[in-house]
């Protein structure tokens, strides 16, 4: 062993809780209950780390609930310790705003039950790392971020501890686990000649090359109880690590006892992501298509919370006093979706299961949210509106899910034709005599400005809290319609009689024409043209043009949950002659249908001890369709994906081609969390024995990419995987895998996980995309704006729905709009005490951008606030306008009241 200064070591006892992986949570939560009884029954005056969440103190009330006194005195006397965050998630795959959630639930569990987090950004076990791990911890006051996986990789600083920072400034002090990460201390020695042997074994990996001397060695591992000699091994590690100090500490002390040598030391730089651990350990980067559709899931339910459920939710509270006591619930149950093992897709088949359960729990929750909120901004008093039955009459509520002033198309969902259909004993006598609506063109003023879509038969209930629901055979109308500019998170209401008030003719210039053959549509921006090689799209102003058809690919992958492991060539769908499906004046579209076969099963179960690929005879035939839209008025083409994945063991890939002369890719920029983040296109080059270096990365919304004169945008609606290369984006649809972990992957040899096989991993059934294009100036700054709107306009559409239950007519609402070029929005939500709406953007530029917030009434206080909402600086306030100027990449959040 190396001589070195004499060290500080910090052990910290801990377990690492992976709420559920091998087995669902109803098993894992009676071995936590059965955990920290001990711990509350059996003190042994040293502290104990609970992983860094507060999801096990819900859970362990859940199942002892009559113990809350003895875990608040040991929270509070600090002999348990939890948090910051609710739930140890992926963090690579949610949202800025999702992360802010996670760190403000899990700190108020925690202070609920009178404890206190500790400072630290605890992430020992999540495939990589956010590039806004420094935002987050000078959002919280977290001065030290501790992680394992993503950061030890050849680019990055050989050094124990570094400087972490943000484009924004935000910076912490990043603390490296050894390589054998959270469990390098598990189960430590008590007998003397075995805590030397063991401290020669680990000495060196747990100091370091650590300029502050001060190390942390965990004591614990994967759902570990206490060590019940930690005393005595404490003891014979001090006595054999001399002249080094060896401590007992709590993770907060540990922290504390950091940022107190760091004191005039300078650290080594790091910047962006950490996703990359070669030559360090395992990062497990192939986890972003696994379940795929769980991604996409969570994806919309996030932008559903954040973008059409709390702002609504917020505003009904700044301009009508309403309390919105669902939220909390929402975003808990949508957060027990991202730990890290849940959210990526590397776990049993039941805890899947659990997983979309609590997914289509949020979002209906969410749903609900959003229309009590829309209700009490319009003063819609449902049980009030009962008593004027008579005078219904069906009003559409078109809303602005932005806070960008907007208009053009909008998606509007109508209601008419309304038949009484009551439950009841008795029912089907009424109904029969109520006759029966029809699913003919509409007939009302303003039909004609309409393109409709289709046209359905439905159930619709009109619900009042005091009454059982008016149910009712209703014609649903899907159509588009044009509308002027309305502010941002406006809302217009119309009669559906007097739609012809609000709704407009698509003015000449931006309608979308198809031409007689119907070998042609355009607008303003786009000419998709089909040719003999298939779909074309020109892009007239930049003069460029892209094949548009894209592909399918399929490839057999005999791998696992965490890593991928490709065979062969792969197999390319093959494709039909277009149809027309929409033509205009508002929608233009063609539909292809895309056909390929591959073998039903391409892998042997993992028990098999043999690395053998054998292909079953039985093909299977994999279908999907591709509408490629064109929308008035847009400077973007969409292609919406449907399909059934009828085979296992392979990866399914949907190729979107780049513009013809995008010769040369500058440059890439992803979209991620609180801001983009630069992932250019590299080869492969580290070559580790351990695990193979992948070219695939997390997606958000977008990525874009630079060329010599011009860029373009990919928009994606959630799926969460995609690839870069030399003339195409490539994201993944489904990876299709039967086992949770295998031993013998060339590209990851050995287990990764407790093996189970993981049948409904295969993701047999439905699959889904939506993809945008968009072609945009050269300059980046200009490009990431126009990007970001595209990505609302595709991804949040203004919107229109049908109430039945309306008597009276309803008011319009001002809004809340961001004005500010370079300015995107990321939150408007109630604070956490209450007291105050919370509004949050992010600067996309280098330099500092000026905005406005105007808000739907006059504000009496404005402050800054950091991201856990501590009030900062007093802020002008004009009435109901909030002038304030955001440095460069920075994060801004107001509180306004």
């Amino acid at each position: 062993m190396a001589s070195l200064p004499p060290h500080t070591i910090a052990v910290v006892s801990h377990t690492h809780w992976d709420r559920e992986w091998y087995h669902p949570l109803g098993r894992m939560r009676q071995r936590l209950a059965r955990l920290i009884d001990a711990l509350l029954d059996d003190p042994d005056g040293l502290p104990f780390l609970l992983d860094g969440q507060s999801i096990v103190l819900d859970d362990y009330l859940a199942v002892r609930p009559e113990r809350a006194p003895l875990l608040r005195d040991a929270l509070r006397d600090g002999r348990v310790e939890a948090g910051p965050w609710y739930v140890l998630a992926d963090m690579l795959l949610p949202s800025g705003e999702a992360l802010v959630r996670n760190l403000l639930e899990g700190t108020r569990t925690v202070r609920e039950l009178g404890g206190t987090p500790p400072d630290v950004v605890y992430s020992p076990d999540a495939f990589g790392h956010s590039a806004a791990g420094p935002v987050l911890a000078d959002g919280f006051g977290l001065r030290v971020a501790i992680v394992w996986r993503g950061f030890g990789g050849p680019a990055h600083p050989k050094s124990t501890v570094a400087r972490w920072t943000h484009p924004s400034g935000a910076h912490v002090m990043l603390y490296h686990l050894p390589p054998d990460g959270y469990e390098v201390g598990s189960s430590l020695p008590v007998d003397g000649s075995a805590a030397t042997r063991r401290w020669l074994q680990m000495g060196d990996a747990v100091l370091g090359t650590n300029p502050l001397h001060v190390a942390l060695l965990p004591n614990g591992a994967d759902h570990h109880a206490r060590q019940p000699d930690r005393a005595a091994a404490v003891a014979a590690l001090t006595a054999m690590a001399a002249p080094h100090v060896v401590v007992s500490d709590t993770l907060r002390g540990f922290a504390a006892r950091l940022v107190r040598a760091s004191a005039g030391v300078a650290l080594p730089d790091v910047t962006g992501e950490l996703r990359d651990s070669a030559g360090w350990t395992w990062s497990l980067q192939g986890t972003f298509a696994t379940r795929a559709h769980q991604k996409r899931a969570n994806a919309l339910v996030e932008r559903l919370l954040v973008c059409d459920a709390e702002p609504w939710a917020a505003l009904a509270w700044f301009v009508a006093l309403r309390d919105e006591h669902s939220l909390r619930l929402a975003w808990k149950t949508l957060l027990a979706t991202h730990p890290h093992d849940t959210l990526c897709g590397c776990n049993v088949d039941e805890v899947a299961a659990a997983a979309d359960q609590r997914s289509a729990d949020a979002r209906a929750q969410a749903g609900g949210i959003r229309e009590d909120a829309l209700r009490a901004l319009l003063g819609h008093d449902a049980a009030a509106q009962r008593d004027l039955e008579p005078h219904w009459h069906p009003t559409v509520i078109v809303r602005n899910p932005s806070a960008r002033s907007r208009g053009g198309v909008a998606s509007l969902r109508l209601l008419d034709q309304s038949v009484s259909d009551p439950v009841g004993p008795g029912s089907a006598t009424v109904s029969r005599a109520s006759g029966c609506a029809h699913q003919g063109d509409p007939t009302w003023p303003g039909e004609t400005m309409l393109q409709v879509l289709r046209t359905s038969l439905t159930f619709d209930r009109a619900e009042s809290p005091q009454h059982y629901p008016r149910n009712a055979v209703v014609r649903a109308i899907d159509a588009l319609a044009w509308i002027d500019a309305m502010p941002g998170y406006g809302i217009q209401s119309v009669a559906l009689r007097d739609l012809a008030s609000v709704i407009r003719e698509v003015p000449n210039a931006d309608q979308v024409m198809i031409n007689d053959a119907g070998h042609s549509i355009r607008n303003a921006s786009w000419r998709l043209d089909l040719e003999s090689v298939g779909l074309v799209a020109y892009h007239d102003t930049l003069r460029t043009f892209i094949y548009a058809d894209g592909s399918i690919e399929s490839v057999t992958d005999v791998g696992d949950t965490y890593t991928a492991s490709l065979r062969g060539n792969p197999v390319i769908a093959e494709l039909s002659w277009p149809d027309i499906h929409d033509r205009g004046p508002l929608r233009a579209s063609w539909r292809r249908e895309f056909t390929l076969e591959r073998p039903v099963h391409s892998a042997l179960p993992a028990t098999s001890f043999t690395t053998d690929v054998t292909a079953a005879p039985e093909l299977a035939t994999i279908r999907a369709t591709a509408t490629y839209s064109l929308d008035a008025g847009a400077d973007w083409y969409t292609i919406d994906i449907t399909g059934e994945n009828t085979a296992g063991d392979h990866r399914l890939r949907w190729i979107q081609p780049l513009p013809s002369n995008l010769y040369h890719v500058s440059r890439v920029m992803a979209d991620a969390a609180f801001g983009a983040v630069r992932r250019d296109i590299a080869p492969v080059s580290v070559v580790w024995p351990a695990e193979q270096q992948l070219p695939t990365a997390p997606l958000h919304r977008w990525v874009w990419l630079q060329g010599e004169s011009f860029s373009v945008g990919i928009v994606s609606d959630g799926l969460a995987e995609c690839e870069v290369t030399d003339g195409s984006v490539v994201i993944t649809l489904v990876r299709a895998v039967g086992e949770l972990s295998r031993r013998d992957l060339p590209e990851r040899p050995g287990h990764a996980g407790w093996p189970a096989a993981t049948p409904d991993a295969q993701a047999l059934g439905r699959f889904a995309a939506r993809i945008a294009t968009v072609v945009l100036p050269h300059d980046q700054e200009a490009a990431l704006t126009r990007l970001q709107e595209v990505a609302d306009a595709v991804l949040l559409p203004i919107t229109g729905d049908t109430w039945r239950d309306v008597a009276t007519p309803l008011p319009a609402f001002p809004g809340l709009t961001l004005e500010g070029d370079g300015l995107a929005f990321s939150a408007a939500k109630r604070s956490e005490d209450g007291d105050w709406i919370v509004l949050r953007c992010i600067n996309q530029r280098s330099h500092a951008v000026e905005g406005t917030w105007h808000l739907p009434r006059a504000a009496t206080e404005a402050r800054l606030s950091r991201l856990d909402e501590t009030p900062g600086e007093l802020l002008p306030v004009t009435d109901s306008h909030i002038p304030f100027t955001v440095p460069a990449f920075g994060i801004h959040t107001l509180l306004v009241r």
